[in-house]
Parts: structure tokens; C-alpha cells; sequence
């Protein structure tokens, strides 16, 4: 079992847990709603183990356990910086990128607010262009702003035997999700108010406008990129990887067989061969 360093860092955003891992060049990888970094613990050590210095961020995306500053400023981009935050605070000038999920948003944001800071980037079965949140998550948006929906949705979630139903925590993950992941993860939306008043807050706020520009300002981005997609994700449009892999001036198309969305869980040996042929890429002329 990987043994991590946890950190405990005051950010703009809150008091957020970071864990990190190895030593050498740094990868900071994301994730999306209602998860924390935790669902990268099967593809983090074996990277690190590599050559790299994996930084897993937990944040306020609904599994976080510390409520943020200011709710009113829990926007995307705002979470977003939190990227560079985690970087500044632990001492890290350039890093590479994995951004998955809803945290695949947010690394397109980051990156194209700030190209000189990502030193490569890898996009994983994510939120992109029009998806932000994707059709299957939409649902989601509309209970936040009816609060007994999203007491419903909340608990449904962290029920484990719901993820063998064909409902969307079903579609996640090919072979299942730990038990206990899926109840820690919905454990603080559901039983901590102020906590799940930040997940509705940052739901509520989900725009494709901000996607679309992302995207927009990426057909300039100079360094080497990846777009790594479960091939059989029910969530994230298998067009929106080719669409992203054709819109990065200097990317590659990978995918990703006997998995889900969580790729990581489904299929860590595949996702972290892909991870380290991104981490080679050359550097374009």
C-alpha cells in the first residue's frame, strides 16, 4: 500500500488536504463532484514510484471535510486557481496536469488562464465544450436548488448497493467502487450542512461558457498534451476526446478498454502506462 505525506494547507479557498507522494518532476492530478484524490490511490504510488512527485488535492467539491472561506466566491475559476494555490504552497513552480471529471473543467481553465504555470497537460474522461456539468449530471444541478432533491440525491449516493443499479453511480465504475469510498465520499454532503451547501453552491454556478472559452484559449497551448478516454464512458462524450485531441496544437489520443468513467479503479495498470507515456512526451520543437 502507497504511503502518502498529508498536508493540511491554508488556501484562499479553505483549509485543504493535499497528499503527496515521490519525488522528482510534479503531477498534480484532479477530480470531480462528490469523490476526493483518493480515487487515484491505485495509479499514484506506481507513478511516483516512476520518477514523479504526485500531488493529490482534495477539493471543495462535495467529499471535502473543511467548508470553504467564502461560499459566495466558489466559483470555477476560483477552484480552479486552487490548482496553482496547492503548487505555490508546497514549493512547486511548473507541474504537469491530470485533470479528470469535473476536475477536467477545471484543469482547462487553469491551464488556459495560466499556459506558463502547466508544464503538460493531460485531459481523462471530463467535463468539456458544451458538457459542463455533462447531460448525466444535470439532474444534480437541478435538485441544488431544491433542497429535498438534493437530500435525496445525497443519500442515494452513498448507498453502496446503488452502484450495481443502472443508475449513474452504476455507470461509473465497470467493476464496482469500494464500499467504504462510497460512503466516505457522500459521508460529509450528507451529514454536514455547511458542506453540502458548498457542493450546491459550486453546482449551481456550472457554466459551459466557461468550458467553451477554456477551450478556445487551449488552441494555443504550447506544451505536450494527452487526451486519455475510457473508451465505454457513459458520461463524457467519446466525440468531446476527439474533439479535444484535435483542438490541442501538440496532442495525443489515448484510450482506455474494460473501464468506465473511473478508470482509475477499473483499470489502474492501463491508466498508469498512459499516464507515464504522457509524462515522456517530448517537448515540441
Amino acid at each position: 500500500m502507497t504511503e502518502f505525506d498529508t498536508h493540511w494547507l491554508d488556501l484562499p479557498v479553505g483549509r485543504t488536504r493535499v497528499r503527496t507522494v515521490g519525488d522528482g518532476p510534479a503531477i498534480l492530478f484532479t477530480h470531480g463532484l462528490l469523490v476526493d484524490g483518493r480515487i487515484w490511490d491505485r495509479v499514484a504510488g506506481p507513478v511516483a514510484e516512476r520518477g514523479y512527485r504526485v500531488l493529490l488535492p482534495d477539493l471543495p467539491l462535495g467529499a471535502h471535510t473543511e467548508p470553504v472561506h467564502d461560499r459566495d466566491a466558489l466559483t470555477t475559476m476560483a477552484v480552479a486557481d486552487t490548482l496553482f494555490d496547492v503548487a505555490d504552497a508546497l514549493g512547486v513552480d511548473r507541474f504537469a496536469v491530470l485533470g479528470f471529471d469535473t476536475g477536467g473543467a477545471l484543469s482547462q481553465v487553469a491551464t488556459a488562464r495560466r499556459p506558463e504555470r502547466v508544464d503538460r497537460l493531460a485531459l481523462m474522461s471530463c467535463d468539456a465544450f458544451e458538457h459542463f456539468p455533462p447531460p448525466l449530471v444535470r439532474p444534480f444541478q437541478w435538485a441544488a436548488y431544491w433542497p429535498p432533491a438534493m437530500s435525496l440525491v445525497l443519500a442515494s449516493l452513498g448507498n453502496p448497493r446503488l452502484q450495481h443499479w443502472p443508475l449513474p453511480i452504476g455507470l461509473l465504475a465497470k467493476h464496482g467502487i469500494p464500499d467504504e469510498l462510497v460512503r466516505s465520499w457522500a459521508g460529509p454532503c450528507a451529514t454536514d450542512p455547511a458542506i453540502r451547501a458548498d457542493c450546491v453552491a459550486f453546482i449551481r454556478q456550472m457554466r459551459a461558457v466557461d468550458t467553451l472559452a477554456a477551450a478556445e484559449a487551449l488552441r494555443t497551448y504550447p506544451g505536450p498534451s494527452m487526451v486519455l478516454w475510457s473508451r465505454r464512458d457513459q458520461f463524457f462524450p467519446r466525440k468531446d476526446a476527439v474533439r479535444l485531441a484535435g483542438l490541442l496544437p501538440h496532442c495525443e489520443l489515448r484510450w482506455i478498454d474494460d473501464a468506465y468513467t473511473f478508470a482509475s479503479l477499473d483499470n489502474p495498470t492501463r491508466t498508469v502506462e498512459l499516464v507515464s507515456e504522457f509524462l515522456a512526451l517530448p517537448r515540441p520543437a
